[in-house]
């Protein structure tokens, strides 16, 4: 049986033009709730992976500022509440 391979499709809040063959959508201020609810979603399945460089306790917060000011991106750098 042979698998099926499925088109990606790119949705993005910061670049607003891409070149590809990927189907783009483009979304800005008025990005919709149910957009978000797939975006979650998809994060939550595993359809999307979101890199992430590091993860700060939320009493490191000023810490984590300076990181994001002080290094190249590498992913999103989180805070977290728990």
């Amino acid at each position: 049986m042979a698998a099926k391979i499925t088109v990606p499709e790119l949705t993005s809040i910061a670049l607003m033009n891409y070149e590809g063959s990927i189907p783009f959508q483009f979304v800005h201020e008025e990005f919709s709730h149910e957009i978000y609810q797939q975006l979650i979603q998809k994060l939550t399945n595993q359809q999307l992976i979101a890199p992430i460089d590091r993860i700060f306790p939320v009493t490191q917060i000023k810490e984590a500022q300076h990181y994001t000011q002080d290094n190249h991106s590498r992913g999103r750098v989180l805070v977290s509440f728990n």
